[in-house]
């Protein structure tokens, strides 16, 4: 995954001309949250009580800028 990642980040910076992606992840998934960390996604905060469709639960967010990426 994070070799996935390290291709599609640069790809949607560089050719979509994106300025932020975002992800977002439930608070117990230690996977995706250091794999997130790895990539130099930024934690900006837990959402409370976040609604995913009908279930409501704590979420994280995680953001990586155009200028972060090395």
């Amino acid at each position: 995954m994070l070799e996935a990642l390290g291709a599609i980040i640069p790809f949607g910076f560089k050719n979509l001309g994106l300025h932020r992606i975002q992800a977002m992840v439930m608070p117990e998934n230690n996977a995706s949250i250091s794999l997130l960390e790895k990539c130099n996604f930024k934690n900006e905060g837990l959402l409370r009580a976040y609604s995913f469709g009908t279930l409501f639960t704590d979420t994280l967010i995680y953001s990586l800028l155009a200028e972060e990426l090395n």
